[in-house]
């Protein structure tokens, strides 16, 4: 999950994500704050996959009506809520757990 959860918290902290776009050498030039952000996320996904971990959650057993249970669930951890810099909501991780499918 981790790469969705960065392109989710990108939004809110372009800069730290920018800088792990620079600490996994990310060609930047040309590229704005955001796409440079989005690129971190990239890069973490590609780096699971070359060291062969799932990159989707249907890799594990996941299915779409999974989801909102998923979700619901996930809401209730209150350690996953207070630590992540952009408060979740029960549609908005539905769509992040859609996008990791």
């Amino acid at each position: 999950m981790l790469p969705y959860v960065m392109e989710y918290n990108a939004v809110v902290e372009t800069e730290k994500m920018v800088r792990i776009s620079q600490a996994f050498n990310v060609n930047s030039d040309g590229l704005s704050d955001k796409e440079a952000a989005l690129a971190a996320s990239k890069a973490v996904l590609t780096l699971l996959g070359e060291i062969g971990l799932p990159t989707k959650l249907t890799e594990i057993g996941i299915k779409e009506e999974d989801i909102p249970e998923i979700a619901e669930k996930t809401l209730q951890i209150d350690r996953l809520i207070r630590n992540n810099p952009r408060m979740p909501t029960q549609h908005s991780l539905e769509e992040l757990l859609r996008k990791a499918l």
